[in-house]
């Protein structure tokens, strides 16, 4: 003899929709500055951490220079107009 189980599902965690983010990041590896674009939504800001997550330079634009940077792994994070925020890896070479 065994009990029924019942499971009940939460709807909340379903993905009703997805957006594609069309960001491009560019050159990547990087020597001095790296560009980003974005097709949807304006750049609003530009964070680049190290792999520590230290944050190693910010913009307000669509590029920052990070000539100043050793060479290696960086985190950059976009910050959209609509508050989205893709983060990408780049190599600074």
């Amino acid at each position: 003899w065994s009990e029924p189980y019942y499971i009940q599902v939460n709807e909340s965690l379903s993905v009703l929709a997805t957006e594609k983010l069309s960001v491009k990041v560019y050159p990547n590896p990087v020597t001095d500055v790296l560009n980003i674009t974005s097709e949807n939504q304006p750049v609003s800001e530009i964070n680049i951490y190290n792999t520590l997550g230290q944050l190693q330079g910010s913009a307000m634009q669509d590029s920052i220079n990070i000539s100043h940077l050793s060479r290696g792994v960086y985190l950059v994070k976009v910050r959209l107009a609509d508050d989205k925020e893709p983060s990408f890896q780049v190599i600074k070479k």
